[in-house]
């Protein structure tokens, strides 16, 4: 994980995400209920056969702070909306 984005991540929100790293879907125990993928890239069978989202999200790596905060932002305002989503439809 970039510094930038754990910078970003604890100074906007408050997020220490110092002991975390990204992880394939393979590393996390299933079952999945939903998975999101932000990646770009076709997942995997078997995973591809499960309920799959796309979030068409930048990737900050290569950006500067505010491109950092950008996407935070983004990818904050879709997971909002998936939780109204999920909570309508119970």
């Amino acid at each position: 994980m970039a510094p930038l984005t754990r910078k970003v991540m604890l100074d906007a929100k408050g997020i220490d995400l110092s002991e975390h790293w990204p992880k394939s879907v393979f590393e996390t125990p299933g079952p999945f209920d939903l998975i999101i993928n932000i990646s770009r890239h076709p997942l995997p069978p078997p995973m591809a056969a499960q309920a799959v989202r796309i979030w068409k999200i930048d990737d900050p790596v290569t950006g500067d702070e505010s491109v950092h905060f950008r996407v935070a932002g983004q990818i904050e305002t879709l997971v909002q909306q998936l939780i109204i989503e999920l909570r309508q439809s119970r």
